[in-house]
């Protein structure tokens, strides 16, 4: 058993998570898994101090680890909390807020456990409850309605969790929530989103490509992008090898660019995708190149 504490040692509200793992876990999958996971907890984090539109920054700490064992301390930190109103009437304004950032979690991990189909909906509420059981509210704190952030980070823990080989457990007091990881963010099924799609044709440098399955290929653009390969005929082209590619070839072919926009036209996602190939250009001078297949 592997077990996290976060939050002040005696701060009220503070909250554990425990992982387990069998004899035949691989042990660096395992870890590897913890620090995703610990990583989309502090994007979680993030995304719930931001949605008040205030310069309000967290970070998870590590205190420290036991010796002998794995057991690791961690604990939540507000790194700015800018607001003096706040500050002149609650006495510790950073123990409520971190109270608040840790019960909201919890709503929204049991809620996601429960009924994740209708989380998009109501994450905002969930958020906004929890501000009423604080004094936040009467000094004027509120949500920002552009939720994108939160979803997106709720998304990512669950990825985060899906790679654990059980589920954590989160106990916060006398209550406890398995952390299913159940909700998955699909960014075309929120609201308050709009997409914007452009269309080029360009000669493309293959960076990384993908002869045997559909993964996505790595091409640079201005960039080095990921891309997933739409047109079926050239997929199956490559599956028959009758193509010759090298790294550094260029790829003639359409780049659908679709960008996702919050509320505030903040980029949420940018997904690339090839949609015709119409050809593989071999560079005039390619130093050191390889040939994949011919």
């Amino acid at each position: 058993m592997f077990y996290i504490d976060y939050g002040e040692f005696n701060m009220e509200g503070s909250y554990s998570v425990y992982f387990t793992y069998g004899s035949e876990t691989n042990s660096k999958d395992f870890f590897n898994g913890v620090a995703s996971f610990i990583v989309a907890l502090d994007n979680l984090n993030n995304a719930i101090a931001k949605s008040f539109g205030g310069d309000v920054e967290t970070e998870i700490y590590v205190t420290h680890i036991e010796g002998g064992s794995v057991r690791a301390y961690l604990r939540d930190v507000l790194k700015k909390l800018p607001d003096d109103k706040i500050h002149s009437i609650v006495t510790n304004p950073k123990d409520e807020f971190a109270k608040f950032l840790i019960d909201t979690k919890y709503k929204i991990i049991d809620y996601t456990n429960k009924t994740p189909n209708s989380f998009n909906k109501q994450v905002v509420k969930i958020i906004e409850d929890e501000i009423d059981k604080t004094p936040l509210r009467e000094y004027g704190y509120s949500v920002d309605k552009n939720k994108v952030n939160i979803l997106k980070s709720v998304g990512e823990l669950s990825s985060s969790i899906k790679k654990l080989p059980a589920t954590p457990l989160l106990e916060l007091g006398n209550e406890s929530a398995p952390m299913k990881g159940s909700y998955e963010f699909k960014i075309e099924e929120v609201e308050d989103v709009t997409k914007h799609i452009h269309q080029i044709r360009q000669q493309f440098i293959i960076k990384k490509p993908d002869i045997f399955g559909d993964s996505k290929w790595t091409i640079i653009f201005d960039k080095n992008i990921d891309v997933s390969i739409l047109d079926d005929d050239f997929k199956q082209k490559i599956r028959n090898r009758e193509l010759s590619i090298s790294y550094g070839d260029m790829l003639d072919a359409d780049l659908l660019i679709e960008t996702y926009l919050d509320q505030n036209i903040g980029i949420v996602d940018v997904k690339y995708s090839i949609t015709k190939v119409y050809g593989i250009i071999e560079p005039t001078a390619t130093l050191g190149q390889d040939t994949l297949f011919q």
